[in-house]
């Protein structure tokens, strides 16, 4: 009963085409400030692949605010404030030199949603979630849209 994410940066992880070393330094320092402020010993949260039952997404989802690619961050944070389990697992990944990810703007932007993440996440009331189902629910990737999904599978 946990919030699967899918890592590159884990055992198992295989990656067939690396991003640029620019991009790749980047995403790291970006990791290591989400590790100091919102997800401490998460290695990867923007690989995009998460999935979790349904009744943790029904959990975690309305209590999420942040739109665009700090979403991500936001929704781990909820889930472990909530007392869902987080577990990385290795994926097969390849950089798509066509992600929408703009390495300044977008940067910025996340690095800006850290504190409101971190703020949001300590004020949240604690009511934690209740199973009520064992089917699970599927976020698929996000494939670097930023949406926050609006569709869950498997929810029910």
């Amino acid at each position: 009963q946990a919030l699967v994410i899918g890592s590159r940066a884990c055992s198992g992880a295989l990656l067939t085409r690396r991003e640029s070393w620019r991009r790749e330094v980047l995403g790291k320092s970006f990791n290591a400030a989400v590790r100091l402020t919102a997800c401490p010993g998460i290695a990867d949260t923007q690989c995009g692949a998460k999935a979790a039952p349904g009744w943790a997404w029904r959990a975690i989802a309305p209590r999420t605010l942040e739109a665009g690619f700090a979403w991500d961050v936001e929704a781990i944070a909820v889930a472990r404030r909530l007392g869902v389990a987080v577990v990385e697992t290795g994926v097969h990944w390849t950089h798509d030199d066509r992600t929408r990810v703009r390495v300044g703007r977008d940067g910025l932007a996340m690095l800006g949603a850290l504190p409101r993440i971190r703020r949001h996440v300590r004020q949240m009331s604690l009511v934690y979630p209740r199973p009520v189902s064992t089917q699970p629910a599927v976020i698929h990737s996000l494939g670097g849209s930023g949406a926050v999904p609006t569709q869950l599978e498997g929810v029910g």
